[in-house]
C-alpha cells in the first residue's frame, strides 16, 4: 500500500536537485509524475522497478509516425503514470500542433493520488519535454 502524499516529504527536485528544500502533497505527486515523463526507461539505477521506470516522451514523438503518436501518446502517458503506487487514476488530453514541419503537443494531465490531486500541463516536442504548469 502506498503512503500518504500529504504527510510524505521529499527533497524538491523539479528540473534540478534543491538540497534543503522539501515538497509534500500535490506538488510532490506532480514532481513524481513529471519525472516519469522525462526519464527514458532503463536510465534509473536500481532493481526491476527502477528498470521499468520512465517514458522518453520527446524520443517517442520524434521517432514515431505522427498518426501513431496521435492515438498512442495519451495512452502511453496514462499507463506510465499508473505505475506509480501513489497514483489511483489518470486522465490525459492531448492537443497537437504542426508548424513548419515541427510537431509539438500540449498534454493536460489530471492525476488522482492516494490522498491528493494534481493537474499538469506538459509541452512535448521531438526535442524537449517541459512542465508548463502544475495546479
Amino acid at each position: 500500500m502506498a503512503g500518504l502524499l500529504v504527510t510524505g516529504r521529499d527533497t524538491y527536485c523539479l528540473d534540478a536537485y534543491s538540497p534543503g528544500r522539501t515538497v509534500t502533497g500535490a506538488e510532490l505527486l506532480g514532481q513524481r509524475c513529471y519525472h516519469r515523463l522525462i526519464t527514458p526507461q532503463g536510465m534509473l539505477r536500481g532493481g526491476e522497478d527502477e528498470a521499468n521506470f520512465g517514458l522518453d516522451l520527446a524520443g517517442f514523438v520524434g521517432r514515431t509516425d505522427p498518426t501513431t503518436v496521435d492515438s498512442m501518446l495519451p495512452v502511453m502517458v496514462r499507463n506510465e503514470l499508473l505505475k506509480d503506487p501513489t497514483v489511483d487514476a489518470v486522465a490525459v488530453k492531448g492537443s497537437r500542433t504542426d508548424a513548419a514541419g515541427l510537431v509539438s503537443w500540449v498534454l493536460t494531465i489530471s492525476v488522482t493520488g492516494t490522498d491528493v490531486e494534481v493537474d499538469l500541463i506538459v509541452g512535448v516536442s521531438e526535442v524537449t519535454v517541459e512542465l508548463l504548469g502544475m495546479n
